[in-house]
């Protein structure tokens, strides 16, 4: 007969039904699992197997056998950014274009169990990626790496391959656009133009020049944000796209620290009293 443990530690026993050792033991979470001889391997390594087993478990290191796939996992983390309302619908339209990137690119992990996926997997998959920009690349990289992290702390996995020395972000095959501002001397002759000749969205257009306002945020004004008498214009929202991709009026501006006060210059007081006279 095999040795039996107490205090909750498990038991070692001869199980005849298979001919081999089993062990019993309870998992923090209070699960009850069993761990049979392997083929060819002695007594005493199956004690040692069982001890590090227990070990892991007192230490808090202990992962269980699971078969979640990287993919469910991932998918699971950007819904719930959603649903928690920590990011807004635009942006989580954009996480699940970033979710069908990874997986027309990371074919040979997304979906086998996130315990199978070895360095080596990360190394093949990454030179994928250099097809898209550098900006997809960073949200590629940057949810991949995040669902390792989730399932470290799911004690799913022990450690992130992605933090391996040999796995590194790769870069863009294509050259980054250069987006530029507007020189001075493009700026007046844009004004000129505007100025000059009449069209639907010359006032649009003259406000974003003149107050440095997104194009989202002119359109989101109300006459409660204009403020004549201290000549101001308060920014606290915008228009965006909901979960449909259909344009909205928003709550809050592209970012917290876009919400702001900016003053009117007698020109832009000029354009606003023309746009609310107009409408």
């Amino acid at each position: 007969m095999g040795k039996k443990r107490g205090n909750g530690e498990g038991s070692i026993t001869f199980h005849k039904a298979s001919n081999r050792y089993m062990a019993q033991y309870t998992t923090a979470d209070g699960q009850r699992k069993t761990m049979y001889q392997m083929k060819n391997e002695s007594l005493t390594e199956f004690k040692k197997r069982f001890t590090k087993t227990i070990n892991d478990i007192n230490q808090g290191t202990y992962i269980a056998k699971n078969n979640k796939v990287f993919i469910d996992l991932l998918k699971e983390y950007v819904q719930s950014k959603y649903e928690t309302n920590k990011v807004s619908a635009r942006t989580h339209i954009r996480d699940l274009e970033t979710v069908k990137q990874i997986e027309e690119t990371c074919k040979d992990i997304v979906n086998i169990p996130i315990q199978r996926i070895t360095v080596s997997h990360i190394r093949k998959v990454l030179p994928n990626l250099t097809l898209y920009s550098n900006n997809s690349i960073d949200k590629i990289y940057r949810l991949i790496n995040k669902t390792f992290k989730i399932a470290i702390s799911d004690r799913i996995i022990p450690f992130n391959p992605m933090e391996n020395e040999s796995v590194s972000k790769p870069k863009s095959s294509k050259a980054d656009k250069q987006v530029e501002a507007l020189t001075i001397e493009e700026h007046k002759k844009l004004l000129e133009v505007l100025e000059k000749h009449e069209h639907k969205y010359n006032n649009i257009l003259l406000l974003q020049l003149y107050t440095g306002m997104r194009i989202g945020e002119v359109l989101a004004l109300s006459n409660r944000d204009i403020d004549y008498k201290n000549n101001t214009i308060t920014i606290s929202r915008t228009l965006t796209r909901d979960e449909h991709d259909k344009v909205i009026m928003g709550d809050t501006t592209k970012t917290l620290n876009s919400k702001r006060t900016i003053l009117m210059t007698d020109k832009v007081k000029s354009i606003l009293r023309k746009i609310q006279k107009n409408k």
